[in-house]
C-alpha cells in the first residue's frame, strides 16, 4: 500500500499552531501565517485575509454565499447591518457599465425611502423634498436676480486651488468681442452691461464683479448682481442656451404611465406639467385648494363640454362656488345670484349700463359687465321708467340725442362722464327732452351754435312736448341737475382763448313754450347747480311762455347771460296765446360776459333771489378789473318786462331792484321812498317827543327843513352853535351870514352873491396877505363826448403832466384799452376812468379824465394824437388851479403895487425881469401884433423897423451862439450898396463877397499874410497850398495828399498806415453800435463777423509750409455748437463744431464721410469702472 504523506512531530502543537514557519501550499495559493494572516494566491498578506485576484464562493443552495457576522469594511465604508457608512464624504453608488443602472426594491434615509414605485416618508406627518440644486441658495438667487457669484461652474474662486468657472470664461470671452468690434446682437444684447449700445472693456469688468475673486490669498465677494445688468432677461437667457451648468437644475418626474402622490405637494418654486392630463384627488371627499394667484387663464380642454361646479343632475349633488374674476367668458352661467360692487346683476332693474371702455352695442345692455358703447344705443331701447347708467369716459355722439318720457340719465361724475358731437352734428343740439325726464353728472362740450337754424343748445325741449295727467300722475318737468356745459368759438387765439369774438359758441338752453303740445299742462323746466360757459351767446334763454326754476346756477362769458323774450308764443289748453316767461332763480350767478338778465317784451317775468353779477361787462377779459364792468348792464328790462331781483356785484354791493341800495365800496345805502312805500306818502322817525319826516324829495325835523341841497328854518333864523369850531366841508349858499367870531373857510368861495348886482365890501382894511388856493391842490376834470367808445385799434394817447411827456400806443387788440393803458403809464395824479351814472344819467357812460396838480403853474397838454378824439377829449393845454383877479369883461381900473410877481414874470422898479434864476423872459404878440420897443419890432423870430437902420453897438463884442447858421444879406450884382465892410451874398455867382465904396471884395479863399498858404478853390476842388507847394486836393472824388499824420500819433504814407509813437498802438474802432469794415470783414467791440456767403479762412501759408494758428489765451477756445440737426449741409473737411445733442455732446470733425469724435474713437468708463480697475491691479501687482 502506498503510504500517504502526513504532518507530524514536533512541526505543529496543539491546534494545529506552527512554530517555526509559515505554512504554505504550493507556495503560495494559500498561505497561513504565524500572525495570523491568510494569504490566497499571495504570500503579501497586509490584512487578516488577503485574496489576490478574484474571490467567488456560493453556498450551493438558498442561504448566503457569505455571511458576515458582524460588518465588513471595504475601502473607506463600512458595511453592517445598521448600513453603509464611510468616516468622511458622500457614498456614492453608480454603474460603470455605459448603459446599466442600479437595481434595488428599496432605498431610504432617516426620513424618506425609494421602495417599488414610490418615494415614502417614514416620519410621522413627513413630507418628501426633491430639490434639484447644485449648490444651496442657487435657484433663490437666480430667479430674485441677487448676487450670483458663488453659483457659477464649477464653483466659486475663493481659493487658490480654484479652477477657472463659467464666469471667467465668459468674461474671456467678451474681452475678446470688445477687442474685435464685432458681435452679434444676441451678444451685444447679453455682453452690453451698461447698455450704452456697444461692447467695451467697462462692460467686460462689470461681468466680472459678477464673480468671485481670488487675489493676494484674499477671496472677495461678487459686487455686481443679475439685478445691476441693464438687461438681465437676455444675459440669463445667454448663460442657460451657452453655460447650462452654471443654470439651477430643473426637476423633472417622468413615468411610464401615471405618477401618483399620496397626500400633499409643496414647491417653492413653479410646478410645470407636461402630460396629456392631471388627476388631482381620486374620491369626490377629496379636497384642492389653490392658496396662490392664478397668472394665467383656465380654458377647458373641450368646447361646450365641462362645468365649473356641478349642476343638481343625475351625476350627483349640486355643487357650485362663490366666483370671482374680473372677465368671465362663457355661454351659460347658471348662478343664484351675481354681484358687482353690491349690485345684483342678474336681477333686471330697468337699468341701462353704458360704458366706452368695455362696452358695445350687441351687449344687452342690462349688466355693468355687459354695458353698451354709446348713449344714443341706450336711449333707442330706453323706456319709461328707464335709468341709463353712464360710466367714465369721452363719448362721442351724432347729435341730437332724444330723451323719451320717464327715461333717467345719470353720469358716473361731472367731470367724469363728457359728452361731446361727432363732427358732422356739432351744430345740432344736444338732449331733446320730454317729461318726467332727468338728467345729471354729465358734461356736454364742443358745440356751436347755428344762428340759421336756431340750433347749438345743449338742452330744449323735443317737439310735442306735453306734461298731462295720467292716471292720477301729474307730469314732471325735465330735471337738469350738475352739469356742465363747456363751448368754445370757432376761432381762438392768444387773447380769446374762448373765441368769445366768434359769436359761435354753442349755447346752454331753450325753454321754448312753443315746442309743447296745446293740451300739455305747463311748458317748464328745472335746473340745479349747471353751469354753462358759452363764450358771446347766449347761456339760458326762455321765450313762447314758458318757465323756468333756475338753483345754484351759473353762466360765463355770455353775451346775455339769462335772456327771456316773448317769442311766437305758446298756444294753451284754453286756446289762448302765452307769450311771456317767468323765470325763479335762487342763488345763482352770472359771471364775465356783456349782459347778466334781460327780459324782453311784456309778460316777461323773472325773480332773481340773491342773485351774483360779477364783472359783467368785461366780455372775454378775467383780470377782473372793475373798470371794465358795466352796472346797467346787469338788469335790462325792455318794453314792460319786469325783474325783482336782489343782488350783490363784485364790488359787494348790494341791491333790491331799483330803489334801495347798499354801496358797500362807499359806505352808503340809499333807498326811494315813493318805491319802497306807498306813493306821495310820508316816513316818520320818532325818538320821544322828536320826529323827523321823511318824504319825496324833503326832510322835516321840527323847525328844519331840508329839501334836495337847500336847508331852510320854518320858523326862525338858523343858529350854528358850536363850543369850537363850525366846518362846512362842501358848498355853502346863504343869503345872510352873520358871525360874532371868526370867520374862516377852508375850501373855496365858489360865490359871494348870486347877481351881478350883488356887492362885497370890506369896511376894514386887510390887513394879511392875499393869497389865493394852492395851485397844487386843484385839479382838471376834462369829460368826454362820446358814450362808450370802443376799444379801437391803432389809437396813440400823448399826454404831457408836470413837464414830463407820456404816451400810450399805438394800440394793438391784446393790448386796446385804454383805461388800463392809460392808468399804467404811472402818471402822478392821473387817473382814468368814466362819469359817474348818478352824474351822468342814463345811457352808457363816457369817459372822465382828472389831474391833480403836482406844483404851482403845473398844466396838462394833451397833444393832437388820434386817441384822444377817438374818446371825445380835445387837445389843448389846460391850466392847473387858475385863479382869477377880475374876468375878461369886468376889469379892475387900477391897481396900485410896488411890484407885482405874474407866474415867473416879475415887475419892479421900471424893470421887467423874471422870478427865477436862469428863467427866461419871453414877450408874445396875439395875431399879427409885434412887440414894439421904441422904432423896433419884433415879430415871432424877425426883427424890424419902421424905418432905417437895425444897428447894434456893442460895447466889446457881438456873440451869436447857434447850431442851424447866419443868413447874410443876399442879392445880385446890381444890387450890391457902396458900403464899406458890408458883408452879403452874391446870387449871380452864389458866393460871399465884401462890400467897398467902389466894386466888391471876394471871399472865396483863405490866406495866411504873405499869401503863399492859402486854400485855393478854383477848378471845382480845394487846393491846399503851404509855402507855394500844393500838398493836398480835394475834389467830389478823392482826397490826395502826400502825407497825413494825426496828432503825431498815426501817419499815412502812400499805402501804409502806421503809428508814430515807439511801441504805439494803432487802433480802428467804431462808434456804440457801429462796425469797424475792412472788405467782407467786420469788428465790433471783441466780436469779428464774416459779412459774406463765404467761409472765413486764416491763411497762414508761409515760405516754409510750417505756419501755425496760436491761440495764446489760458482759458480756453469755444467752437461753433448746435445740434444735429444744425449741422452744415456742405461742410468741408476738418470742419469741426461741439455737438449739444444729448446723445452725442462732444466736439466732432467732418472727415469727408462722416462726423466724428474729435477726440479720436474712444470709449469712456465711469469712475466705479476706474476704481474697481485700480483695486484689481493692486492687488495683482501687490
Amino acid at each position: 500500500m502506498t503510504q500517504v504523506a502526513r504532518i507530524g512531530g514536533q512541526l505543529l502543537q496543539d491546534n494545529l499552531q506552527r512554530e517555526l514557519a509559515d505554512l504554505a501550499f504550493d507556495t503560495d495559493l494559500l498561505v497561513v501565517k504565524r500572525d495570523n494572516t491568510l494569504g490566497v494566491n499571495t504570500t503579501t498578506t497586509p490584512r487578516n485575509i488577503t485574496v489576490n485576484g478574484t474571490l467567488r464562493t456560493t453556498s450551493g443552495g438558498s442561504d448566503p454565499d457569505i455571511v458576515f457576522g458582524n460588518s465588513i469594511k471595504v475601502g473607506d465604508f463600512t458595511l453592517a447591518s445598521s448600513g453603509i457608512s464611510t468616516p468622511s464624504g458622500d457614498v456614492t453608488i453608480k454603474s460603470t457599465h455605459p448603459s446599466g443602472y442600479i437595481k434595488t426594491s428599496g432605498i431610504g434615509s432617516y426620513n424618506f425611502a425609494v421602495k417599488g414605485d414610490g418615494i415614502l416618508a417614514l416620519q410621522t406627518n413627513g413630507g418628501v423634498g426633491i430639490r434639484p440644486e447644485v449648490f444651496d441658495g442657487q435657484t433663490v438667487a437666480w430667479d430674485t436676480n441677487a448676487n450670483y457669484g458663488n453659483y457659477w461652474s464649477p464653483g466659486p474662486r475663493n481659493s487658490a486651488s480654484s479652477v477657472p468657472n463659467d464666469m471667467d470664461r465668459l468674461y474671456d470671452y467678451a474681452v475678446s468681442l470688445s477687442q474685435s468690434g464685432s458681435w452679434t446682437s444676441e451678444e451685444l444684447a447679453a455682453l452690453d452691461f451698461d447698455g450704452d449700445g456697444d461692447i467695451q472693456i467697462d462692460d467686460c469688468l462689470q461681468l466680472r464683479n459678477m464673480n468671485t475673486q481670488f487675489v493676494g490669498g484674499v477671496a472677495y465677494p461678487a459686487t455686481k448682481t443679475l439685478a445691476d445688468h441693464n438687461n438681465t432677461t437676455a444675459f440669463k437667457a445667454y448663460i442657460e442656451k451657452y453655460y447650462p451648468n452654471s443654470v439651477p437644475r430643473k426637476l423633472q418626474i417622468q413615468s411610464g404611465s401615471k405618477t401618483t402622490v399620496t397626500g400633499n405637494i409643496h414647491a417653492t418654486g413653479d410646478i410645470t406639467y407636461g402630460g396629456t392630463s392631471l388627476t388631482i384627488g381620486d374620491d369626490s371627499t377629496d379636497n384642492a385648494r389653490f392658496f396662490a394667484d392664478f397668472h394665467n387663464d383656465i380654458n377647458p380642454d373641450l368646447d361646450n363640454v365641462f362645468h365649473i361646479g356641478r349642476d343638481d343632475d343625475s351625476t350627483g349633488p349640486k355643487k357650485g362656488f362663490s366666483l370671482f374674476v374680473n372677465d368671465l367668458n362663457s355661454d351659460t352661467v347658471k348662478t343664484q345670484g351675481i354681484t358687482y360692487q353690491g349690485i345684483n346683476l342678474t336681477k333686471n332693474n330697468n337699468v341701462i349700463y353704458v360704458s366706452n371702455g368695455n362696452g358695445s352695442d350687441t351687449n344687452e345692455g342690462y349688466s355693468p359687465g355687459g354695458p353698451y358703447a354709446t348713449i344714443s344705443k341706450a336711449l333707442s331701447v330706453a323706456t319709461e321708467g328707464t335709468y341709463i347708467f353712464i360710466y367714465p369716459g369721452t363719448y362721442q355722439e351724432a347729435f341730437p340725442l332724444t330723451v323719451p318720457k320717464g327715461v333717467t340719465i345719470q353720469g358716473d361724475g361731472i367731470r367724469g362722464v363728457e359728452v361731446r358731437p361727432t363732427s358732422g352734428t356739432q351744430s345740432n343740439d344736444c338732449f331733446l327732452l320730454f317729461s318726467d325726464t332727468v338728467i345729471e353728472n354729465i358734461t356736454i362740450k364742443d358745440m356751436f351754435y347755428s344762428s340759421g337754424n336756431d340750433t347749438g343748445y345743449a338742452f330744449r325741449f323735443a317737439n310735442n312736448f306735453n306734461t298731462s295727467i295720467v292716471e292720477q300722475n301729474i307730469g314732471r318737468s325735465p330735471y337738469i341737475r350738475n352739469c356742465t356745459v363747456i363751448n368754445k368759438g370757432s376761432t381762438t387765439n392768444a387773447s380769446d382763448p374762448r373765441g368769445y369774438g366768434s359769436g359761435d359758441a354753442g349755447r346752454g338752453a331753450l325753454v321754448d313754450g312753443s315746442s309743447a303740445v296745446q293740451n300739455s299742462r305747463s311748458a317748464s323746466m328745472l335746473f340745479h347747480a349747471v353751469t354753462f360757459i358759452t363764450p358771446g351767446q347766449v347761456g339760458l334763454l326762455a321765450r313762447s311762455g314758458a318757465r323756468v326754476e333756475w338753483l345754484n346756477s351759473f353762466t360765463y362769458f355770455a353775451s346775455t347771460g339769462i335772456k327771456l323774450e316773448q317769442g311766437t308764443g305758446r298756444l294753451q289748453p284754453d286756446s289762448t296765446v302765452a307769450y311771456g316767461c317767468e323765470l325763479r332763480s335762487i342763488a345763482s350767478a352770472n359771471v364775465y360776459g356783456n349782459k347778466g338778465v334781460e327780459a324782453d317784451g311784456s309778460g316777461n317775468l323773472a325773480y332773481l333771489i340773491n342773485h351774483n353779477f360779477a364783472y359783467i361787462g368785461s366780455g372775454k377779459d378775467v383780470t377782473n378789473d372793475n373798470t371794465l364792468t358795466v352796472q346797467a348792464n346787469e338788469v335790462i328790462k325792455l318794453n314792460n318786462a319786469k325783474v325783482y331781483y336782489t343782488t350783490q356785484d363784485q364790488r359787494g354791493n348790494f341791491r333790491v331792484g331799483d330803489n334801495f341800495t347798499i354801496d358797500l365800496e362807499n359806505e352808503r345805502t340809499s333807498f326811494d321812498v315813493e318805491s319802497i312805500f306807498a306813493e306821495n306818502s310820508e316816513v316818520q322817525i320818532r325818538q320821544g317827543n322828536n320826529t323827523i319826516s321823511l318824504s319825496a324829495g324833503k326832510i322835516d325835523l321840527d323847525n328844519i327843513a331840508i329839501t334836495g341841497n337847500t336847508i331852510e328854518a320854518t320858523k326862525s333864523s338858523i343858529d350854528f352853535n358850536s363850543t369850537g369850531t363850525i366846518d362846512f366841508t362842501g358848498n355853502v349858499v346863504a343869503p345872510q351870514i352873520e358871525t360874532t367870531g371868526n370867520f374862516s373857510i377852508g375850501g373855496s368861495i365858489n360865490a359871494l352873491g348870486d347877481s351881478p348886482s350883488d356887492t362885497v365890501d370890506f369896511n376894514t382894511p386887510i390887513s394879511q396877505d392875499f393869497v389865493p388856493g394852492s395851485d397844487a391842490a386843484l385839479q382838471v376834470v376834462l369829460d368826454g363826448t362820446i358814450e362808450d367808445p370802443s376799444f379801437a385799434l391803432d389809437k396813440t394817447y400823448t399826454l404831457t403832466a408836470n413837464g414830463v411827456t407820456y404816451t400810450y400806443g399805438p394800440t394793438t387788440n391784446p393790448d386796446r384799452n385804454f383805461y388800463t393803458g392809460i392808468n399804467n403809464l404811472g402818471v402822478p395824479g392821473l387817473t382814468m376812468g368814466v362819469i359817474p351814472a348818478e352824474e351822468y344819467g342814463s345811457g352808457a357812460l363816457p369817459v372822465r379824465l382828472t389831474y391833480v396838480g403836482q406844483a404851482p403853474g403845473d398844466t396838462l397838454i394833451l397833444a393832437d394824437t388820434n386817441g384822444w378824439t377817438h374818446i371825445g377829449l380835445t387837445a389843448g393845454t389846460y391850466k392847473v388851479g387858475s385863479v382869477l383877479l377880475g374876468t375878461s369883461s369886468l376889469r379892475w381900473k387900477e391897481v396900485n403895487l410896488l411890484s407885482a410877481n405874474i407866474d415867473s414874470v416879475r415887475l419892479a422898479s421900471g424893470t421887467i425881469g423874471t422870478v427865477g434864476t436862469n428863467a427866461d423872459l419871453n414877450l408874445v404878440a396875439t395875431g399879427t401884433g409885434k412887440i414894439r420897443f421904441d422904432n423896433l419890432y419884433l415879430d415871432s423870430n424877425i426883427v424890424s423897423t419902421q424905418s432905417g437902420d437895425i444897428v447894434l453897438k456893442p460895447t466889446t463884442e457881438v456873440t451869436i451862439s447857434a447850431t442851424g447858421d447866419l443868413k447874410l444879406p443876399k442879392g445880385e450884382s446890381a444890387q450890391r450898396p457902396a458900403t464899406l465892410g458890408g458883408i452879403r451874398y452874391n446870387t449871380n455867382y452864389n458866393g460871399f463877397e465884401g462890400t467897398a465904396t467902389s466894386g466888391a471884395i471876394s471871399l472865396n479863399g483863405v490866406y495866411d499874410t504873405d499869401r503863399d498858404t492859402y486854400m485855393d478853390l478854383s477848378n471845382n476842388q480845394f487846393n491846399f497850398t503851404t509855402a507855394g507847394v500844393v500838398n493836398h486836393t480835394l475834389n467830389g472824388t478823392l482826397l490826395e495828399s502826400k502825407g497825413f499824420s494825426s496828432d503825431n500819433k498815426t501817419s499815412i504814407d502812400g499805402n501804409v498806415i502806421s503809428t508814430d509813437q515807439q511801441d504805439g498802438t494803432f487802433q480802428l474802432k467804431s462808434n456804440g453800435t457801429g462796425k469797424t469794415i475792412i472788405g467782407d470783414l467786420q469788428f465790433q467791440e471783441s466780436n469779428l463777423f464774416n459779412n459774406s456767403n463765404s467761409n472765413f479762412i486764416v491763411d497762414l501759408t508761409n515760405a516754409s509750409g510750417n505756419a501755425f494758428l496760436k491761440i495764446d489765451n489760458v482759458n480756453g477756445i469755444v467752437p461753433p455748437q448746435g445740434n444735429t440737426a444744425q449741422r452744415p449741409t456742405s461742410p468741408e473737411i476738418g470742419t469741426t463744431r461741439y455737438n449739444i445733442e444729448p446723445s452725442v455732446n462732444y466736439v466732432e470733425t467732418w472727415n469727408g464721410s462722416n462726423w466724428i469724435n474729435a477726440a479720436g474713437s474712444v470709449e469712456s468708463i465711469t469712475e466705479d469702472d476706474v476704481t474697481d480697475t485700480a483695486f484689481i491691479f493692486n492687488l495683482i501687482l501687490d
